[in-house]
């Protein structure tokens, strides 16, 4: 009996040396330490190192592979896309933040915001101006479109299909879109017409959403022979504006 006691606490004592030892390895050899961080711009890295911390010690590998940072980030931070970790031995991580795309700028009153496609306010200045490379700015829209992280549905559902037909048309040109007349309801918004500005100066009257893509077809071929135009002549008349409300049409006012 005696012999059977002291098996049984020598086979717990051996068992304790060994998941003490199995502890020891898992916290202080892969135990997680470091974490390195890069792609962000919109999210700092303060956020982001506030929402891991509580993973500090943990092991190190099965935290890079089970996906839990990834999870953890994306879920919290609505401007951050995905999360790419790679494990670096032997208790590091990196974290590759990859963050939405911007899509348009929308200035307001006294500020301005960097919008992702989904509706994420991916940033929110004052109105120093937007240095997103060709973005395409929304000019004037009223403060009721905007809360702290996102635009009304009704607008960006609105936004959608006009941008897509504007970067069809004009995928590489810095130009900026106003929505006159703009309107919120309860269930929609409406606008009166649309008006293009095209090298920060010369408007081009859009009118309504109806024919869009016929319209913008029409504005790219004209722009199309007028550089042609001037490169043969070497002239560059002035342009007031130009009127697609007719529609078939190019209406261009040159200045005197």
């Amino acid at each position: 009996m005696r012999k059977w006691r002291a098996l049984i606490i020598a086979s717990f004592l051996f068992l304790g040396m060994i998941g003490g030892g199995a502890w020891g390895i898992y916290r202080y050899t892969l135990g997680l330490k470091t974490i390195a961080i890069e792609g962000n711009h919109y999210v700092t890295q303060e956020e982001i190192r506030t929402l891991v911390t509580p993973f500090q010690g943990r092991n190190a590998l099965l935290l890079s592979v089970s996906g839990r940072l990834r999870t953890r980030l994306t879920g919290a931070l609505p401007k951050v896309a995905t999360v790419i970790t790679d494990y670096k031995w032997p208790r590091a991580i990196k974290l590759t933040v990859i963050e939405k795309k911007p899509w348009i700028g929308l200035v307001a009153n006294d500020h301005s915001v960097v919008l992702a496609e989904d509706g994420t306010v991916l940033d929110r200045r004052g109105m120093q101006p937007l240095d997103e490379t060709q973005l395409l700015i929304v000019r004037n829209v009223p403060e009721i479109f905007f809360t702290k992280t996102t635009i009304n549905p009704y607008l960006l559902n609105n936004l959608r299909p006009i941008v897509s037909v504007i970067r069809y048309y004009f995928p590489d040109q810095s130009l900026q879109l106003e929505l006159k007349g703009l309107v919120l309801s309860p269930a929609s918004c409406a606008f009166d017409e649309m008006i293009l500005i095209k090298d920060d100066t010369v408007p081009v009257y859009v009118g309504s959403e109806a024919k869009l893509a016929t319209k913008l077809d029409a504005l790219r071929q004209f722009l199309w022979y007028a550089q042609v135009q001037r490169s043969a002549s070497g002239e560059i008349p002035s342009v007031q504006y130009i009127d697609l409300r007719v529609l078939g049409k190019v209406i261009v006012n040159y200045g005197t």
